[in-house]
């Protein structure tokens, strides 16, 4: 273990008690999602809200000089499909020219970045439930000295700190 000024790594000295040295411990966790999060809206052929999955699909639909591009979503109960939309009316030279490949291949991270998007989703007007998600983080010893806890996502989450905690 590497030690700067005599401490090791990830722990630094916060305050003198009593003459005695008391150390934060700094610890980072990382979010990994493992599915985007589900959309929750109406379903017309169950008649009741259901979970919407992603289908990992765009639509992409051309009319006269503009493009309508839509994230495909599935209702969990009965598979029927729900359009999100991406784009509307918008001119195919104001997209960038690899991105609208994306969108005709459907490439993945472009699938995955715009389902992950809450002010896309926010925009068609539609609930969003919690996504899959796992926690990539060290041991810590709670008893040992205080933590400065940082939490990293790639992506904005609605993941509360006591769930991730558990």
């Amino acid at each position: 273990m590497k030690m700067t000024c005599g401490y090791p790594p990830f722990i630094l000295p916060i305050k003198f008690l009593n003459r005695r040295v008391v150390f934060l411990q700094k610890v980072s966790w990382n979010i990994q999602y493992l599915s985007p999060p589900p959309i929750i809206r109406y379903c017309k052929k169950c008649g009741k809200k259901a979970n919407h999955v992603c289908s990992g699909s765009f639509r992409v639909n051309a009319q006269r000089k503009y493009l309508d591009i839509w994230l495909i979503y599935k209702c969990s109960d009965c598979d029927s499909t729900w359009n999100m939309t991406i784009y509307s009316r918008i001119n195919p030279k104001s997209i960038a020219p690899e991105v609208l490949e994306g969108f005709h291949d459907n490439n993945e991270e472009l699938v995955t970045g715009y389902a992950m998007d809450m002010e896309v989703i926010s925009k068609n007007g539609v609930g969003v439930g919690l996504p899959k998600y796992k926690v990539l983080k060290p041991a810590i010893d709670f008893n040992n000295s205080p933590i400065e806890l940082h939490i990293n996502s790639h992506y904005p989450s609605r993941l509360k700190l006591s769930t991730l905690l558990r």
